[in-house]
């Protein structure tokens, strides 16, 4: 539900863009108004932006695409830009939870780390890159940010039904204000 009115927002967002575009190319201006900046930047960019993001936002929710999914296969997660999309159940040598804060993670220990970062982006490479520096699992799914309101533990329950000695359990990093330090819990 919330992630539908996000994207109907969104598309109402987009309509105004592309609306107020619209008419900045071919509304007539008042005399003395700078007419290459109000009809080149305004119109003729805030139109195809407007009109992208509307269908954009169309299209998610006529689709509703596939955001995150735990099967058979492996975890898919599409949730945001960045995410790492497909991981096979083979590749994962360990699954568990991280609490952070008000946050939690579920994790995943790769079994060829160099392997499945070889076939992922730039921006995605960086994250996995990121995660392993600061001593995080090179994976790390927030599933705060996918709609439907789970929560880690369902995730890692789903883990335990198809691939019981992959679970982990849970691993607590204090926060600043807490102190530096990971716990297993």
């Amino acid at each position: 539900m919330r992630d539908r009115v996000k994207c109907a927002l969104t598309a109402f967002m987009g309509a105004c863009v592309a609306v107020a575009g619209a008419l900045a190319l071919f509304a007539p201006l008042a005399p003395g108004q700078d007419e290459l900046s109000i009809r080149l930047w305004m119109g003729a960019a805030g139109l195809p932006l407007g009109l992208g993001v509307l269908a954009w936002s169309v299209d998610r929710l006529v689709r509703r695409p596939e955001l995150l999914a735990i099967d058979e296969r492996g975890i898919r997660d599409r949730s945001n830009w960045m995410s790492p999309g497909e991981v096979a159940w083979d590749e994962v040598s360990a699954a568990y939870i991280l609490e952070m804060g008000a946050n939690s993670y579920l994790c995943l220990e790769l079994a060829d780390v160099e392997g499945f970062s070889a076939r992922l982006n730039g921006r995605q490479r960086k994250l996995l890159e990121a995660n392993l520096t600061t001593g995080f699992a090179p994976v790390r799914i927030q599933l705060a940010s996918v709609p439907g309101g789970y929560t880690c533990e369902d995730a890692l329950a789903v883990v335990r039904r198809l691939h019981p000695g992959l679970v982990r359990g849970k691993k607590k990093v204090k926060t600043r204000a807490q102190g530096r330090s990971v716990a297993a819990a």
